[in-house]
């Protein structure tokens, strides 16, 4: 079991009479602390575009369309707590992988993630790009990764991704009854917490189904774990609301697929980011301090 990333040593008292560090330039956006948070939805990371399917150069230069509209990346964590902390004029910007295929993380070798894999991407965007920080959530199934699961979440946590759930078989849980439901919540939630040492605190729901009863997978235990989420992600379709917002719901948190334009039908264009990304800087609807 993977144990909490040991924290950074305290950096080196500035010597006396040297100038403080500058703060970082201000982003290009207005502050509006009631503004939209996007919340971005990736599949499978692959050779080809498709719609379920961005190609490591695609999220490359999503990543480099972001930075340059003044996004920056933050732990869902956070988002859910209330805490974006950001310098003034940044809009945030949360990363979601959802299936653990093995193009999220494949190995180079144990511990070193390929460079096309998912991971590998945002390790070397960040390092390329100042201000960026290396951080996505990756909701998982059992079989995480197509194989070394254990060790590749206990990875991610430890550099700074997140791992949250996705269910143990990617079950609708719309089809299964309240009992079924806190198993398949349960089991995925006990399997990373043993792997991670940190429990889950949301949950994707597969194919944006929700459950009869929501709070089936909300809070209970399954074999001796006991689990609780505090947010329940959907699959679609538009930005979600500033955790300052008095209509913010945790519960019913929006995502917005991103997926090559040429890969979409017409009826889905105006949802996923490429269009949302435009509207968005247009109106100015974004979160920032």
């Amino acid at each position: 079991m993977a144990s909490e990333p040991a924290s950074p040593p305290e950096p080196p008292a500035p010597e006396e009479g040297s100038p403080e560090p500058s703060p970082p330039a201000p982003g290009p956006h207005p502050s509006n602390p009631l503004g939209r948070v996007p919340i971005l939805l990736y599949h499978r990371i692959g050779e080809t575009e498709g719609r379920w399917q961005r190609t490591p150069e695609g999220l490359y230069a999503d990543l480099e369309q972001m930075y340059e509209a003044g996004f920056r990346p933050i732990r869902l964590r956070d988002y859910l707590d209330g805490r974006i902390d950001l310098p003034p004029g940044y809009a945030p910007v949360i990363l979601t992988f959802d299936d653990s295929t093995a193009g999220h993380l494949a190995w180079d070798e144990p511990g070193k993630p390929a460079a096309g894999s998912a991971a590998g991407v945002i390790q070397r965007f960040a390092a390329e790009h100042p201000g960026w920080e290396a951080t996505a959530v990756f909701f998982i199934n059992a079989g995480a990764f197509g194989g070394d699961s254990e060790a590749k979440a206990a990875w991610l946590v430890e550099n700074g991704f997140e791992v949250e759930n996705h269910t143990w078989s990617h079950a609708d849980l719309a089809a299964l009854d309240a009992a079924a439901a806190a198993r398949e919540a349960g089991r995925m939630s006990a399997w990373i917490e043993a792997a991670t040492g940190r429990a889950p605190v949301a949950l994707a729901l597969p194919y944006g189904r929700r459950p009869r009863d929501a709070a089936a997978v909300l809070a209970g235990s399954c074999e001796d774990h006991q689990f609780r989420h505090q947010a329940l992600l959907e699959v679609g379709w538009g930005p979600a609301r500033s955790p300052l917002d008095p209509e913010w719901d945790p519960l019913r948190l929006p995502r917005i697929q991103v997926a090559d334009p040429g890969e979409v039908d017409a009826s889905d264009l105006p949802y996923i980011w490429a269009s949302w990304l435009e509207r968005l800087l247009e109106s100015g609807d974004l979160f920032a301090h």
